[in-house]
């Protein structure tokens, strides 16, 4: 009789993991999953088209920051889910611009972010150029403002 309740606890159990586990894995699905929503702009997210979106992560900025101003924008689903994400991940998400195809999900938008594949402006600065006519050059593509440019580059 003995044996008979240790297979029916043992049983018991296994039913109990097994249905934690098929819940934990619907609810990483369904917050990992992209949003329904389209994506809107806000600031730092510009959407370019309905397949596309341009994200800025700016310098300093925590990667809880950057999660709650994608969930605003509804480039992510769930800031809870994406703050586990950011405490899981040894590696911090990367200052820069970066361009993201909609829909994505929260896995695999961290993974771009914390890689740092950011996206990448072709410029072209004519030999010889100046400071200024650089900075003009630079200022025409919106990649800086002049003033940005002439600081910096007299910060050596």
């Amino acid at each position: 009789m003995k044996l008979r309740n240790v297979i029916i606890t043992l049983s018991a159990l296994l039913s109990g993991i097994f249905l934690l586990a098929a819940l934990a894995v619907g609810l990483i699905m369904h917050f990992n999953a992209a949003p329904t929503l389209p994506p809107t702009g806000s600031e730092g997210v510009t959407v370019t088209d309905s397949a596309t979106v341009v994200i800025e992560i700016y310098e300093g900025e925590s990667s809880v920051a950057a999660g709650r101003r994608l969930f605003n924008a509804s480039v992510i689903k769930s800031v809870l889910f994406w703050e586990i994400l950011s405490r899981l991940e040894p590696e911090y998400i990367k200052t820069g611009v970066y361009q993201i195809d909609f829909p994505v999900s929260q896995t695999a938008l961290h993974r771009i972010l914390r890689n740092g594949k950011q996206q990448l402006l072709r410029v072209t600065v004519p030999e010889g150029a100046t400071l200024r006519k650089t900075a003009a050059i630079l200022e025409e593509t919106e990649i800086c403002s002049v003033e940005t440019f002439l600081q910096t580059a007299g910060n050596r």
